[in-house]
């Protein structure tokens, strides 16, 4: 099987996250797990586990982090390059169902997008706040908006290069 033909034949119809999702598969990386909520846009995936033959990567120990962002395509990319990296992530597609997947999964850090529907970034810190299990958790504000008036451990300004977000994401969840 020329798996390089495959995969390179289905990128000009893929969106990026699928795109993305169809390499891991190829190369026999970490597999995508629906979560409970994946219809309504959350989705959880964890890497392999540590009994399997690829090791996680050095600089990443298994940690788990929790993306909110309701843009489907940068969620998906969010988690699959996180997965890859050896964290073990989910996502929520707006603050509500993230306060949800946070009290489920306890989360050791949170990326959060500031605009959303149903309930916004800063209503999901408001909330998060009051939650004395969910307060400590350290949360990255990912936004192209003014982020002056919400308490944040990092702030990625959007667009934001991938190496940014990583190098934030090993330093916040160390």
């Amino acid at each position: 099987m020329d798996t390089g033909k495959q995969v390179s034949s289905a990128a000009s119809t893929l969106s990026p996250g699928r795109l993305v999702r169809r390499l891991v598969v190829a190369v026999g990386l970490p597999q995508y797990s629906p979560g409970s909520d994946e219809a309504a846009g959350g989705l959880s995936i964890a890497p392999e586990s540590e009994t399997t033959s690829r090791p996680t990567p050095a600089q990443a120990p298994l940690r788990r982090v929790l993306i909110i962002e309701d843009h489907h395509d940068l969620r998906e990319a969010l988690v699959e390059i996180l997965v890859l990296e050896g964290y073990e992530v989910s996502a929520a597609a707006d603050g509500e169902q993230a306060l949800g997947e946070a009290r489920l999964r306890r989360p050791d850090l949170i990326l959060l997008d500031l605009m959303m529907p149903v309930m916004n970034g800063w209503q999901f810190r408001a909330e998060q706040a009051k939650d004395p299990d969910l307060a400590p958790i350290p949360v990255v504000v990912m936004s192209a908006f003014d982020t002056e008036e919400i308490e944040a451990a990092a702030l990625l300004p959007k667009p934001f290069q991938m190496d940014d977000m990583l190098d934030t994401v090993r330093r916040l969840a160390a």
